[in-house]
């Protein structure tokens, strides 16, 4: 038998939350605790934080890989050998996986012990029970890096996509609703919520970041598509474009606008006046001589732009 030594208090952090709306995502806690994925990155992050927040260190852990191709067992094995640091000893045989994977496989890193399936769940229900817009924001970071998606499309990113099963529909939405985004969501073939639109995908990056939060936070992969992906929207660089613009004159009339951007007086002013630009420029005038149109920047559109340089900077 093998000691397991337990904290008496657990704080409340948001990495313990993450940590446990991921394994919900892509594990299971019924019987054994079990995390399994393609991503290195994840695998990290859950060997690293059960070791700083339940004390469990990280050579308590077992391995099986799942392949689809068995004759690429040795190379997926050095792969993960290699990536996560483990030992020989910590894998068991490798398992054919009926899912079509590539040579390296999904790995399954597990906690052999019942223990600490009933810990996780005592933990869980415990962060549900007492969930706020924080905690959620937290949960749902959790749930991206594992059930997560963003898609790009001819014009930028596409959509974020969060995948469900029915077992998990209630608790996902519960917590995109606690946590301010649900209203931004559509549901796609009963399986997964999407937002989708500019001003959605806007409102979903400003609702995470105001909060100090940067989505898919363990998923390299994901968060650089949907970070690329809504820099490079045409629709966020003409924004860009004509709000960068205003912003160092501070107040521009339309003569000057038109001059510094080389684009026709009218095209300006009727790019402006959709509904899409309300809440980021404000025009005033009545475009006569005495009384020019004069176009400022809004706090939204403040807000925005400095959105998009925390985006732009972010490493």
């Amino acid at each position: 038998k093998t000691p397991v030594t337990l904290l008496r208090f657990i704080e409340l952090s948001p990495r313990l939350i993450e940590l446990l709306f991921l394994i919900h995502g892509d594990g299971h806690y019924k019987s054994k605790l079990f995390f399994v994925n393609k991503s290195p990155e994840l695998h990290k992050f859950v060997l690293k934080e059960f070791e700083n927040i339940f004390r469990l260190p990280q050579s308590a852990w077992k391995s099986r890989i799942l392949l689809s191709d068995l004759s690429q067992n040795n190379y997926a094995k050095e792969y993960w050998k290699s990536s996560l640091d483990l030992k020989y000893s910590q894998f068991y045989n490798t398992s054919k996986s009926t899912l079509n994977t590539d040579s390296k496989g999904n790995l399954r890193i597990i906690i052999d012990k019942t223990l600490f399936s009933l810990i996780f769940r005592f933990v869980f229900d415990k962060i549900k029970i007492r969930m706020n817009k924080e905690t959620a924001l937290h949960a749902l970071n959790g749930l991206l890096c594992a059930e997560g998606g963003a898609q790009i499309g001819k014009i930028g990113l596409h959509k974020i996509t969060l995948s469900f099963s029915q077992q998990e529909k209630e608790l996902f939405k519960e917590v995109l609703s606690k946590a301010g985004i649900l209203n931004l969501c559509k549901e796609e073939q009963n399986s997964r919520f999407v937002i989708q639109g500019w001003t959605n995908l806007y409102s979903f990056f400003k609702i995470l970041l105001s909060s100090g939060i940067i989505h898919f936070r363990f998923h390299s992969e994901r968060r650089n598509k949907a970070i690329k992906g809504f820099l490079e929207h045409s629709f966020t660089k003409t924004m860009m474009k004509y709000l960068t613009s205003i912003n160092k004159n501070n107040l521009s009339t339309l003569e000057e606008m038109s001059k510094l951007l080389k684009i026709r007086k009218d095209s300006i002013l009727d790019t402006l006046r959709k509904e899409q630009y309300n809440n980021f420029v404000k025009i005033e005038g009545r475009g006569v001589n005495r009384n020019p149109f004069t176009i400022s920047i809004t706090k939204e559109g403040k807000e925005f732009l400095e959105l998009i340089s925390y985006l732009e900077n972010f490493d």
